[in-house]
């Protein structure tokens, strides 16, 4: 996926790494849909990061390609959905307010 050489992939792949330890230890975002969000990407990341740094120290372009698409894809996808579930809880009265059902259960609008 990367045409950038191993060398300079490797050490961002590392950095990310480094990151996400801080990233794991923010406390838990209170709505539980974006929180199981989050812990999907930044497992996703932590898999993908691994895998690339894991390539570049054996030298294999398709492992290090391997983990960079799992953190473009995968891991962005996963985070751009946990922002979208926090502005859907940020939303004043709109479209994507949890609002309790007549059986009290608690169901998530969908916006049109």
């Amino acid at each position: 996926m990367s045409t950038a050489p191993i060398g300079i992939i490797g050490p961002a792949c590392q950095e990310l790494l480094n990151n996400l330890a801080a990233a794991e230890a923010y406390d838990p975002i209170p709505d539980e849909d974006a929180q199981s969000s989050w812990s999907t990407a930044l497992a996703t990341l932590r898999n993908g990061a691994s895998e690339c740094t894991a390539g570049a120290a054996a030298h294999d372009a398709v492992q290090v390609s391997g983990g960079v698409s799992a953190i473009l894809i995968d891991g962005s996808g996963y985070l751009a959905s946990t922002v979208h579930l926090i502005a859907l809880e940020l939303t004043p009265t709109g479209a994507g307010r949890r609002m309790a059902d007549t059986s009290g259960a608690v169901s998530r609008r969908v916006p049109p």
